[in-house]
């Protein structure tokens, strides 16, 4: 699952689902890159290793 938040309001904005249990966390990364806009600040967990 993979979850974009907005900070200031602290409500999700996206929401990502796989039904593969063993499914990384990395596959969420075009999403999340097609989300942003430049100059925006991401927090990410260890799983996002290689941005």
């Amino acid at each position: 699952m993979g979850i974009v938040i907005d900070l200031i309001t602290r409500l999700p904005v996206e929401i990502w689902f796989r039904e593969n249990p063993k499914a990384s966390d990395t596959n969420f990364e075009k999403a999340i890159l097609n989300r942003v806009e430049p100059q925006t600040l991401l927090l990410l967990d260890r799983g996002f290793y290689h941005f």
